[in-house]
């Protein structure tokens, strides 16, 4: 299986064309750690060795079934 990592730059701008609204998103620099992460990823190894093969959706189609769902 292959996997990847994706900006939060990029998922911004995958949700404003999904919603067509522009979102503004601010950053609170008090909150923002030196030693902050700044690239992670995961590995889907493990629980697909639990629960077998997943299924193959990628980001955009996650994005768009979270978006039209009701709350």
């Amino acid at each position: 299986m292959h996997w990847k990592t994706y900006t939060l730059n990029y998922l911004v701008m995958l949700l404003e064309n999904i919603s067509g609204h522009r979102l503004k998103v601010k950053v609170n620099p008090t909150i923002v750690r030196k030693n902050e992460i700044h690239l992670l990823c995961g590995d889907p190894t493990k629980i697909q060795a639990c629960i077998g093969r997943l299924a193959s959706y990628d980001l955009t189609d996650t994005l768009h079934w979270m978006l039209k769902e009701p709350l």
